[in-house]
Parts: structure tokens; sequence; C-alpha cells
């Protein structure tokens, strides 16, 4: 797991005190973050299913990059007790497992709800794309998610294309909010002078959130984009039931590449950080391999509550597909610690 899950920035992605987790496709690669671990243990069959937190990405990240399923609750809908919960208006515990099946079985049974059985509804479901974010993915990825995405309109028929606003700073917003909200909650541990963290450039833009005199502004600044967001949802979803997208724009990154600089985001950037700073469910659903034979992954998002929704329209994709089954090469998987 990604130190104090990423909280703080890390100069390089999943600095950890006992390492980075390595990708089972290709142990060069980064698992993703910060619930690495969670996505490895699936992925390698270790385990049929682990449990997540994910704040702007940490359990559809993972997943997308190892090859399995990872489900994003609603915020609010699955108690976050027996965990830290550093960034309330943010964190949800998510869930990762081989098929969309598998992901509606754990969430029946950790929030005792008895899920709606949607497969008449289905055939009525109205599914959003966004038409110019396969232009910003590259050409390795290009193909295999052009091939999912036509999968997906033989299941489901009515399609419509919609866009989407990246103007009002997602990025910088939901990073303003998990790193005053985690400072203040770490706070009692960051002031010791004892306390150390693997990656120094985390602990001190943790400190420095600690002691900023702009807290109050800063969080207020950031509760515009929030809002933005869920405006921007209420009116896709006024239009249609669920949103088709791109996982991740990039597939998993070596491990010694650094993180990447802010730049102007494109459409599947936006989705992730409007996505959670609006609080909607996601699931994301292998959807094959890359030239470089890595995974690529499609996920939907819906409007607040229609989590079991989601889930469905998954299972139907992974029932006439079997991207969901594939493992990762035979002699690949977790390596000794050093």
């Amino acid at each position: 797991m990604s130190e104090l899950g990423g909280l703080g920035r890390a100069s390089r992605a999943g600095a950890s005190l006992h390492g980075q987790a390595r990708n089972p496709w290709n142990p060069s690669r980064y698992a993703g973050g910060s619930s690495g671990g969670s996505a490895v243990v699936v992925a390698t069959g270790a385990l049929p299913f682990s449990l997540g937190t994910e704040t702007s990405g940490s359990v559809l990240g993972p997943a997308a990059y190892c090859g399995v399923t990872g489900y994003r609750p609603t915020l609010g809908t699955i108690p976050r007790g027996g965990g830290d919960d550093p960034r309330p208006s943010l964190d949800k515990v998510g869930v990762i497992a081989r098929s969309a099946d598998d992901c509606a079985i754990v969430r029946e049974a950790i929030t005792s709800r008895t899920p709606h059985q949607y497969r008449d509804e289905l055939g009525c479901v109205r599914v959003g794309v966004v038409d110019r974010e396969l232009a910003e993915i590259p050409h390795t990825m290009v193909r295999a998610l052009t091939t999912g995405i036509e999968e997906f309109r033989r299941i489901f028929s009515t399609f419509v294309s919609v866009d989407v606003d990246g103007t009002f700073g997602y990025t910088d917003a939901i990073e303003t909010l998990e790193l005053i909200e985690g400072a203040k909650a770490l706070k009692q541990e960051l002031d010791r002078p004892d306390f150390d963290m693997t990656d120094s450039q985390q602990l001190e833009s943790l400190r420095a959130a600690t002691h900023t005199s702009t807290k109050v502004e800063s969080l207020k600044a950031a509760r515009v984009p929030m809002r933005a967001a869920q405006q921007m949802f209420r009116s896709l979803f006024s239009r249609v039931d669920i949103l088709l997208s791109v996982t991740r724009p990039r597939v998993a990154p070596l491990l010694s590449s650094p993180r990447p600089k802010g730049s102007s985001p494109g459409v599947t950037e936006v989705l992730r950080t409007a996505g959670n700073l609006a609080g909607v469910p996601a699931v994301t659903l292998p959807s094959g391999l890359s030239r470089e034979g890595l995974p690529v992954a499609l996920q939907l998002l819906g409007p607040r509550g229609s989590d079991g929704l989601l889930l469905a329209v998954g299972a139907a994709y992974q029932r006439s597909t079997a991207y969901h089954l594939l493992r990762p090469p035979a002699g690949v998987g977790p390596c000794p610690l050093p």
C-alpha cells in the first residue's frame, strides 16, 4: 500500500515503507495505488476479492492496471468503520475482484442489501460516450479499447454522444481537499519531530498543509469545483443512464517513472477527479491488452445510488467477453522482499 494512502503526493508513484507494489503482468511496472496490493492479490489468484479505499482513483486505478474488476461505491453507502478515515468528504471503501458478479456478492455481504435484479431492464439502458476521449489515448491502447466499446454497442443498442467540462479545476480541487483534510486528521503525528516517511517530499507537503494560513480559503475554493462536478453529472445523467469511459489514459507506468507534472486534463482525468468530487459510483472492467501486453480497462459511471445497475451492466459485458478471465503470464508474480 502507498504510505498513508498516497496522501501528500509523493515524488514517485507508490512510495511505501516496504517498496512499491509491483504489477503482476510486468514486475518493472507499477500496480497502481494506493490500494496496489489489494489488486495484486486478486490478479495473481492469491485471494478471490479484496477491499481498498478510494479518494481519487485508488481502487479503480490499481484494478485497471492489474487487469481485474474494481467497484467504487456511491459516497457514504459502504461503512468505513475499522479503517482510517482522514478525508471524510472523499474517502470510499471499494471492492476489487475478478468479476462484476463477485463485486456484487461482496457488496451485498458488507452492506446487507439485497441486490435488485436488473436483467430484464438492461435492454433499455442508455449509454453515454465522449467521442473525443479516444483521440487523447496512446495508440498502443486504442485498438483494445475500441474493440471493447464496440462489444458494448452489440449488447446495449442506445448510445448517446455527450461531453464533459474540464474547466473547473477538478484536479486541483481534489488534491487540495485530500491534502488539507488528511493533514488535519494526522496533525498530532505530523507535529512530532521524530515522525518520518519514506518520501521526504510527501512529508514536507503534509507538514506544510497543517500550518498554512489559507486553509479555510483553500477549502472554500475547492468546494466550487465540487459543486460544479455534481451539477455536471446531474446534467449528464438526465440524458443517459450510465457513462462509458476509459479508466486510465495510460498503461501501468514503470516503477522508476516520476509522477507526471500537471497538464491540461483530458476526458479520462476529468472523469476520475470529478467523479470522486461528486461521489458517484463507478466500475472498472478489464478490456483486453495493449500492444505492450499490459491490461487496459473501460469504466462505467452512474448517478449516485446506481451501484447495482453499474454492476449488472458490467456483469452483462463480462458474460459476453472473457477479458476478466485473463491471467498474468506464467512465472510472473509477486517478487520477494529484498
